[in-house]
């Protein structure tokens, strides 16, 4: 028998496993609505990431990425392989919000922002189907 691991839940609706975490608060959420109401309801859509308290520093990554998060290189190797992938990225609006997150110095920030936009939603949840 394989050793599954539980995967914990949305801390917003707390009905479905996580899929994102807040780039603010690190809060876990399933979902753009969970998102949406994390962001209106709780206190860190009272800053913008730059202008955090300092009593709120980011956690060490070690406490970031959990080892239950750690993706083998196998498993990122189906991300070539998806036909749904492949066709997202066909789109040039999506490649170009692509190239700037790459070249962005605070990309989480702006990750954060692209969460309202649905054609970078959909390509980040394709990706997480697939892997």
């Amino acid at each position: 028998t394989k050793n599954m691991t539980v995967k914990p839940r949305c801390q917003v609706c707390n009905e479905n496993p996580h899929k994102y975490k807040c780039p603010q608060c690190y809060k876990l959420y399933c979902s753009v609505n969970c998102y949406k109401k994390h962001k209106a309801e709780d206190s860190c859509s009272h800053f913008k990431h730059d202008e955090r308290p300092k009593t709120m520093e980011s956690p060490p990554k070690s406490e970031i990425y959990e080892e239950t998060e750690q993706i083998s290189k196998e498993v990122l190797e189906r991300l070539k392989d998806s036909e749904k992938l492949k066709n997202l990225l066909s789109n040039p609006h999506l490649r170009r919000l692509l190239t700037e997150i790459d070249q962005t110095p605070n990309n989480s920030k702006m990750i954060n922002d692209l969460m309202q936009e649905p054609i970078f939603v959909e390509f980040a949840d394709s990706c997480l189907d697939t892997i």
